[in-house]
Protein backbone atom coordinates (compact mmCIF):
# COMPACT_ATOMS: atom_id res chain seq x y z
CA UNK A 1 0.00 0.00 0.00
CA UNK A 2 2.82 2.42 0.87
CA UNK A 3 4.65 1.67 -2.37
CA UNK A 4 1.53 2.41 -4.42
CA UNK A 5 1.01 5.70 -2.54
CA UNK A 6 4.61 6.76 -3.24
CA UNK A 7 4.41 5.74 -6.88
CA UNK A 8 1.32 7.86 -7.54
CA UNK A 9 2.97 11.32 -7.29
CA UNK A 10 6.02 10.06 -9.20
CA UNK A 11 3.88 8.81 -12.01
CA UNK A 12 2.00 12.11 -12.01
CA UNK A 13 5.28 14.02 -12.58
CA UNK A 14 6.47 11.90 -15.51
CA UNK A 15 6.80 13.89 -18.79
CA UNK A 16 4.12 11.78 -20.44
CA UNK A 17 1.70 11.94 -17.55
CA UNK A 18 -1.26 14.24 -17.36
CA UNK A 19 -0.17 17.78 -16.48
CA UNK A 20 3.55 17.02 -17.15
CA UNK A 21 3.70 19.54 -20.00
CA UNK A 22 2.23 22.44 -18.01
CA UNK A 23 5.60 23.91 -16.82
CA UNK A 24 6.83 24.01 -20.43
CA UNK A 25 3.66 25.83 -21.50
CA UNK A 26 4.08 28.35 -18.66
CA UNK A 27 7.77 29.10 -19.53
CA UNK A 28 6.89 31.70 -22.17
CA UNK A 29 4.57 33.81 -19.96
CA UNK A 30 7.07 33.63 -17.09
CA UNK A 31 9.82 35.03 -19.36
CA UNK A 32 7.57 37.88 -20.43
CA UNK A 33 6.72 38.62 -16.79
CA UNK A 34 10.42 38.67 -15.88
CA UNK A 35 11.22 41.09 -18.72
CA UNK A 36 8.33 43.33 -17.70
CA UNK A 37 9.61 43.32 -14.11
CA UNK A 38 13.09 44.36 -15.25
CA UNK A 39 11.62 47.08 -17.48
CA UNK A 40 9.46 48.39 -14.65
CA UNK A 41 12.48 48.51 -12.31
CA UNK A 42 14.44 50.46 -14.96
CA UNK A 43 11.60 52.97 -15.34
CA UNK A 44 11.30 53.47 -11.57
CA UNK A 45 15.08 53.95 -11.16
CA UNK A 46 15.20 56.42 -14.07
CA UNK A 47 12.26 58.39 -12.68
CA UNK A 48 13.87 58.48 -9.24
CA UNK A 49 17.15 59.73 -10.73
CA UNK A 50 15.49 62.53 -12.69
CA UNK A 51 13.50 63.79 -9.71
CA UNK A 52 16.20 63.44 -7.07
CA UNK A 53 19.39 64.44 -8.89
CA UNK A 54 20.03 68.10 -9.74
CA UNK A 55 19.19 68.26 -13.46
CA UNK A 56 20.67 71.59 -14.51
CA UNK A 57 20.89 73.03 -17.99
CA UNK A 58 24.61 72.23 -18.02
CA UNK A 59 23.81 68.51 -18.30
CA UNK A 60 22.34 69.07 -21.74
CA UNK A 61 25.52 70.89 -22.79
CA UNK A 62 27.78 68.05 -21.61
CA UNK A 63 27.70 66.15 -24.95
CA UNK A 64 28.72 69.32 -26.76
CA UNK A 65 31.59 69.86 -24.33
CA UNK A 66 32.71 66.25 -24.86
CA UNK A 67 32.60 66.75 -28.63
CA UNK A 68 34.70 69.90 -28.17
CA UNK A 69 37.27 67.97 -26.10
CA UNK A 70 37.54 65.32 -28.81
CA UNK A 71 37.78 67.91 -31.59
CA UNK A 72 40.61 69.78 -29.84
CA UNK A 73 42.42 66.51 -29.13
CA UNK A 74 42.07 65.62 -32.80
CA UNK A 75 43.71 68.92 -33.68
CA UNK A 76 46.73 68.15 -31.50
CA UNK A 77 46.86 64.59 -32.81
CA UNK A 78 46.84 65.82 -36.41
CA UNK A 79 49.53 68.36 -35.61
CA UNK A 80 51.82 65.75 -34.04
CA UNK A 81 51.22 63.23 -36.84
CA UNK A 82 51.78 65.86 -39.51
CA UNK A 83 55.02 66.99 -37.86
CA UNK A 84 56.27 63.41 -37.76
CA UNK A 85 55.26 62.87 -41.40
CA UNK A 86 57.28 65.89 -42.51
CA UNK A 87 60.29 64.87 -40.43
CA UNK A 88 60.41 61.15 -41.27
CA UNK A 89 59.14 61.10 -44.83
CA UNK A 90 56.92 58.48 -46.54
CA UNK A 91 58.71 55.23 -45.41
CA UNK A 92 57.14 53.21 -48.27
CA UNK A 93 58.25 49.79 -46.99
CA UNK A 94 55.79 49.98 -44.09
CA UNK A 95 52.06 49.35 -43.86
CA UNK A 96 50.21 52.70 -43.94
CA UNK A 97 49.11 52.29 -40.32
CA UNK A 98 52.68 51.48 -39.28
CA UNK A 99 53.79 54.70 -40.95
CA UNK A 100 51.08 56.55 -39.06
CA UNK A 101 52.25 55.15 -35.72
CA UNK A 102 55.87 56.07 -36.41
CA UNK A 103 54.86 59.53 -37.62
CA UNK A 104 52.87 60.18 -34.47
CA UNK A 105 55.65 58.87 -32.25
CA UNK A 106 58.20 61.13 -33.95
CA UNK A 107 55.90 64.15 -33.81
CA UNK A 108 55.07 63.64 -30.14
CA UNK A 109 58.73 63.27 -29.21
CA UNK A 110 60.02 66.30 -31.13
CA UNK A 111 56.95 68.35 -30.24
CA UNK A 112 57.38 67.51 -26.56
CA UNK A 113 60.91 68.93 -26.62
CA UNK A 114 59.64 72.09 -28.35
CA UNK A 115 56.91 72.50 -25.72
CA UNK A 116 59.52 72.06 -23.00
CA UNK A 117 61.42 74.99 -24.47
CA UNK A 118 58.22 77.01 -24.70
CA UNK A 119 57.58 76.38 -21.03
CA UNK A 120 61.07 77.51 -20.09
CA UNK A 121 60.42 80.75 -21.96
CA UNK A 122 57.18 81.34 -20.07
CA UNK A 123 54.92 80.54 -23.01
CA UNK A 124 52.31 78.45 -21.20
CA UNK A 125 49.67 81.15 -21.69
CA UNK A 126 46.25 80.11 -22.99
CA UNK A 127 46.27 82.72 -25.76
CA UNK A 128 49.72 81.56 -26.90
CA UNK A 129 48.69 77.89 -26.84
CA UNK A 130 45.55 78.58 -28.89
CA UNK A 131 47.46 80.65 -31.42
CA UNK A 132 50.17 78.00 -31.64
CA UNK A 133 47.61 75.30 -32.41
CA UNK A 134 46.01 77.27 -35.24
CA UNK A 135 49.30 78.42 -36.75
CA UNK A 136 50.87 74.97 -36.53
CA UNK A 137 47.87 73.31 -38.20
CA UNK A 138 48.18 75.75 -41.09
CA UNK A 139 51.97 75.44 -41.35
CA UNK A 140 51.89 71.61 -41.22
CA UNK A 141 48.84 71.11 -43.44
CA UNK A 142 50.74 69.10 -46.07
CA UNK A 143 52.11 66.82 -43.37
CA UNK A 144 48.83 66.04 -41.64
CA UNK A 145 47.01 65.61 -44.95
CA UNK A 146 49.53 62.93 -45.92
CA UNK A 147 49.17 61.49 -42.42
CA UNK A 148 45.41 61.19 -42.88
CA UNK A 149 45.87 59.75 -46.36
CA UNK A 150 47.97 56.94 -44.88
CA UNK A 151 45.15 56.17 -42.46
CA UNK A 152 42.60 55.97 -45.27
CA UNK A 153 44.91 53.80 -47.36
CA UNK A 154 45.31 51.38 -44.48
CA UNK A 155 41.54 51.19 -44.01
CA UNK A 156 41.00 50.37 -47.70
CA UNK A 157 43.34 47.39 -47.42
CA UNK A 158 41.02 45.74 -44.88
CA UNK A 159 37.82 45.44 -46.90
CA UNK A 160 35.92 42.17 -47.02
CA UNK A 161 36.59 40.84 -43.51
CA UNK A 162 35.86 37.20 -42.73
CA UNK A 163 33.59 36.36 -39.80
CA UNK A 164 36.62 35.70 -37.58
CA UNK A 165 38.30 38.96 -38.58
CA UNK A 166 35.05 40.88 -38.10
CA UNK A 167 34.67 39.45 -34.58
CA UNK A 168 38.21 40.49 -33.61
CA UNK A 169 37.71 43.92 -35.20
CA UNK A 170 34.39 44.39 -33.39
CA UNK A 171 35.96 43.52 -30.05
CA UNK A 172 38.78 46.01 -30.69
CA UNK A 173 36.43 48.81 -31.78
CA UNK A 174 33.98 48.33 -28.90
CA UNK A 175 36.82 48.24 -26.35
CA UNK A 176 38.27 51.42 -27.82
CA UNK A 177 34.90 53.20 -27.76
CA UNK A 178 34.42 52.26 -24.10
CA UNK A 179 37.81 53.83 -23.44
CA UNK A 180 36.72 56.97 -25.28
CA UNK A 181 33.65 57.27 -23.05
CA UNK A 182 35.88 57.19 -19.96
CA UNK A 183 38.33 59.65 -21.52
CA UNK A 184 35.61 62.23 -22.21
CA UNK A 185 34.23 61.95 -18.66
CA UNK A 186 35.78 64.05 -15.88
CA UNK A 187 39.10 62.48 -14.82
CA UNK A 188 39.02 60.61 -11.51
CA UNK A 189 42.12 58.38 -11.73
CA UNK A 190 44.70 58.71 -8.97
CA UNK A 191 47.83 59.24 -11.07
CA UNK A 192 46.04 61.72 -13.32
CA UNK A 193 44.82 63.85 -10.43
CA UNK A 194 48.10 63.66 -8.49
CA UNK A 195 50.59 64.47 -11.23
CA UNK A 196 49.75 63.68 -14.88
CA UNK A 197 47.14 66.44 -14.94
CA UNK A 198 48.05 68.24 -11.73
CA UNK A 199 51.52 69.24 -12.93
CA UNK A 200 50.15 70.72 -16.18
CA UNK A 201 47.51 72.58 -14.14
CA UNK A 202 50.26 74.16 -12.06
CA UNK A 203 52.32 74.97 -15.15
CA UNK A 204 49.34 76.79 -16.63
CA UNK A 205 48.69 78.62 -13.38
CA UNK A 206 52.32 79.81 -13.37
CA UNK A 207 52.32 80.43 -17.13
CA UNK A 208 55.67 78.66 -17.38
CA UNK A 209 57.53 75.46 -16.63
CA UNK A 210 57.72 75.83 -12.86
CA UNK A 211 58.88 73.43 -10.17
CA UNK A 212 55.78 72.78 -8.02
CA UNK A 213 56.53 72.76 -4.31
CA UNK A 214 55.50 69.67 -2.38
CA UNK A 215 54.78 67.37 -5.35
CA UNK A 216 57.05 64.33 -5.19
CA UNK A 217 56.31 63.47 -8.81
CA UNK A 218 57.60 66.71 -10.32
CA UNK A 219 60.88 65.00 -11.23
CA UNK A 220 59.22 62.47 -13.53
CA UNK A 221 59.76 62.60 -17.34
CA UNK A 222 57.62 65.24 -18.99
CA UNK A 223 57.02 64.33 -22.67
CA UNK A 224 53.37 63.41 -22.24
CA UNK A 225 52.85 66.11 -19.59
CA UNK A 226 53.95 68.76 -22.10
CA UNK A 227 51.22 67.70 -24.48
CA UNK A 228 48.74 67.41 -21.60
CA UNK A 229 49.64 71.00 -20.68
CA UNK A 230 48.86 72.14 -24.21
CA UNK A 231 45.57 70.20 -24.22
CA UNK A 232 44.51 71.58 -20.83
CA UNK A 233 45.49 75.07 -21.95
CA UNK A 234 42.93 74.71 -24.74
CA UNK A 235 40.10 73.46 -22.50
CA UNK A 236 40.63 70.95 -19.68
CA UNK A 237 41.61 67.54 -18.35
CA UNK A 238 39.19 65.63 -20.59
CA UNK A 239 40.91 67.15 -23.63
CA UNK A 240 44.21 65.72 -22.38
CA UNK A 241 42.62 62.31 -21.73
CA UNK A 242 41.08 62.33 -25.23
CA UNK A 243 44.52 63.05 -26.69
CA UNK A 244 45.89 60.08 -24.74
CA UNK A 245 43.06 57.95 -26.16
CA UNK A 246 44.04 58.94 -29.70
CA UNK A 247 47.65 58.03 -28.96
CA UNK A 248 46.52 54.58 -27.78
CA UNK A 249 44.25 54.02 -30.79
CA UNK A 250 47.08 54.97 -33.15
CA UNK A 251 49.34 52.45 -31.39
CA UNK A 252 46.65 49.78 -31.83
CA UNK A 253 46.30 50.55 -35.53
CA UNK A 254 50.07 50.54 -35.96
CA UNK A 255 50.20 47.12 -34.31
CA UNK A 256 47.41 45.89 -36.62
CA UNK A 257 49.32 47.12 -39.67
CA UNK A 258 52.54 45.50 -38.49
CA UNK A 259 50.72 42.19 -37.84
CA UNK A 260 49.12 42.25 -41.29
CA UNK A 261 52.41 42.89 -43.08
CA UNK A 262 54.46 40.33 -41.16
CA UNK A 263 51.96 37.64 -40.07
CA UNK A 264 49.18 37.86 -42.65
CA UNK A 265 45.70 39.31 -42.90
CA UNK A 266 44.18 36.96 -40.32
CA UNK A 267 46.40 38.48 -37.59
CA UNK A 268 45.50 42.09 -38.43
CA UNK A 269 42.76 42.55 -35.85
CA UNK A 270 43.77 39.62 -33.67
CA UNK A 271 46.92 41.41 -32.46
CA UNK A 272 45.17 44.51 -31.04
CA UNK A 273 42.31 42.32 -29.73
CA UNK A 274 44.82 40.24 -27.76
CA UNK A 275 46.28 43.44 -26.32
CA UNK A 276 42.88 44.81 -25.28
CA UNK A 277 41.89 41.52 -23.64
CA UNK A 278 43.96 42.69 -20.66
CA UNK A 279 42.19 45.24 -18.48
CA UNK A 280 45.35 47.27 -17.87
CA UNK A 281 45.51 48.02 -21.58
CA UNK A 282 41.77 48.45 -22.19
CA UNK A 283 41.23 50.55 -19.05
CA UNK A 284 44.31 52.65 -19.75
CA UNK A 285 42.82 53.92 -23.01
CA UNK A 286 40.42 56.13 -21.08
CA UNK A 287 42.91 57.64 -18.64
CA UNK A 288 45.36 60.52 -18.90
CA UNK A 289 48.22 58.12 -18.17
CA UNK A 290 51.48 57.74 -20.11
CA UNK A 291 51.60 53.95 -20.60
CA UNK A 292 50.05 54.01 -24.08
CA UNK A 293 52.55 56.70 -25.06
CA UNK A 294 55.37 54.37 -24.03
CA UNK A 295 53.72 51.51 -25.94
CA UNK A 296 53.60 53.69 -29.06
CA UNK A 297 57.30 54.54 -28.76
CA UNK A 298 58.07 50.86 -28.09
CA UNK A 299 56.15 49.80 -31.19
CA UNK A 300 58.02 52.38 -33.27
CA UNK A 301 61.32 51.11 -31.82
CA UNK A 302 60.48 47.52 -32.75
CA UNK A 303 59.46 48.44 -36.29
CA UNK A 304 62.62 50.51 -36.79
CA UNK A 305 64.88 47.70 -35.53
CA UNK A 306 63.21 45.10 -37.74
CA UNK A 307 63.52 47.35 -40.78
CA UNK A 308 67.16 48.04 -39.97
CA UNK A 309 67.77 44.30 -39.78
CA UNK A 310 66.12 43.81 -43.18
CA UNK A 311 67.52 46.84 -45.02
CA UNK A 312 70.62 47.81 -43.08
CA UNK A 313 69.92 51.53 -43.61
CA UNK A 314 71.37 53.77 -40.87
CA UNK A 315 68.12 55.78 -40.92
CA UNK A 316 66.30 52.98 -39.12
CA UNK A 317 68.97 52.62 -36.45
CA UNK A 318 68.96 56.36 -35.77
CA UNK A 319 65.17 56.28 -35.58
CA UNK A 320 65.27 53.37 -33.11
CA UNK A 321 67.64 55.34 -30.90
CA UNK A 322 65.35 58.36 -30.98
CA UNK A 323 62.39 56.20 -29.93
CA UNK A 324 64.33 54.86 -26.95
CA UNK A 325 65.05 58.44 -25.88
CA UNK A 326 61.44 59.54 -26.36
CA UNK A 327 60.20 56.53 -24.39
CA UNK A 328 62.55 57.25 -21.50
CA UNK A 329 61.52 60.90 -21.68
CA UNK A 330 57.96 59.70 -21.03
CA UNK A 331 58.54 57.09 -18.31
CA UNK A 332 61.84 56.13 -16.68
CA UNK A 333 61.10 52.40 -16.62
CA UNK A 334 60.65 52.40 -20.41
CA UNK A 335 64.46 52.52 -20.78
CA UNK A 336 64.58 48.94 -19.51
Amino acid sequence: MEESNLAAPLAHNKPGAEGGGAPARRRGPLLVQALLLVLWAAVVIAAYYVTHKPWTALRWVAPLLAAGDLLLALGLWLLAGGLGRMLLGPMPSLHPWERGALNLAGGLGVGGLALLGLGWLGGFQRLILWALLLLALVALRNGWRAYLADGREGARSLRGLTAFEAAAASFTVVSALIGLAFALAPPIQWDSLVYHLELPRQYLAAGALAAPAGNLFAGFPQTAEMWFTWAMGLRGGSTAAALGWLVGVTALLGLAGMAQRRLGRRATWLAPAFLLSGWSFAGGLGTAYVDWWVLLFGLALLVALLEWGAEGRPFWLWLAGLMVGFAMGTKYTAAM
